[in-house]
């Protein structure tokens, strides 16, 4: 029931660990394109996925994808 905001960047670089079953996403709020490198600890399994969504907006997780600057 909680929802953590990381803000990374050049001047603020972070490795951020996500924990199995736990779901995440990522946006980009600066003005030009963001790098984000995502590192597994398994292959992925397309004939098992051990992936899971949830829609974006209006789902189960409150969240506003909107960057504040409008």
């Amino acid at each position: 029931g909680e929802i953590n905001v990381f803000c990374i960047g050049e001047f603020n670089p972070l490795i951020v660990e996500i924990p199995a079953l736990v779901y995440h996403g990522f946006k980009c709020i600066s003005d030009y394109e963001a790098t984000v490198v995502n590192i597994t600890t398994e292959c992925y399994d397309y004939k098992n996925p051990d992936e899971f969504r949830l829609p974006p907006h209006g789902g189960p997780i409150p969240y506003d994808w909107a960057r504040a600057d409008g």
